[in-house]
């Protein structure tokens, strides 16, 4: 049986765009700025997506959100997505996927000599794979991890479920 739609709660995700480190990987090593773009789900703080690009256009977005889909399947809600930008220096509206950017490159990235885009992705899957999914809790989810928190969420819809018969 099916929850009803009253009592399941609302998920949405978001996605931005950073500066990323200069990488050497330019005409001759010229070091290049790159962009790291993220998605994540807003009622877990559960990093879905993150990849760096060597541009800022509007397709690393899409890109980013097609990347969480071929991952996630269902649990991204393909239906309804919407487009919206901030105005300039006016982060609040996708604060914790901005946070999460701050975090990893200062937690992480700011460690490292970044030799190209390949040791770039290993260190950001390692980075949320190894410690911000898994390890490092966040006060949204009450001093949980966003994979703890998703299996106690799941846990309790299982709890309601069975309730509901």
């Amino acid at each position: 049986m099916q929850i009803p739609a009253s009592r399941k709660i609302h998920r949405q995700c978001h996605s931005a765009v950073s500066y990323g480190p200069k990488l050497p990987i330019g005409k001759n090593g010229a070091r290049i700025q790159t962009y790291l773009s993220s998605a994540i789900d807003d009622h877990s703080r559960l990093l879905l997506t993150s990849r760096f690009y060597d541009n800022q256009e509007e397709a690393i977005v899409e890109d980013t959100f097609h990347q969480a889909i071929l991952r996630y399947g269902k649990f991204v809600e393909t239906k309804g997505i919407q487009r919206s930008y901030s105005k300039k220096a006016y982060p609040w509206n996708n604060a914790c996927i901005e946070s999460f950017h701050a975090l990893i490159k200062r937690e992480w990235l700011n460690r490292f000599k970044i030799f190209n885009y390949n040791h770039a992705y290993r260190l950001v899957f390692q980075y949320i794979e190894t410690f911000y999914n898994t390890v490092r809790i966040h006060s949204h989810c009450g001093y949980l991890s966003p994979d703890e928190y998703e299996n106690l969420y799941r846990k309790n819809l299982d709890e309601l479920e069975t309730l509901a018969g």
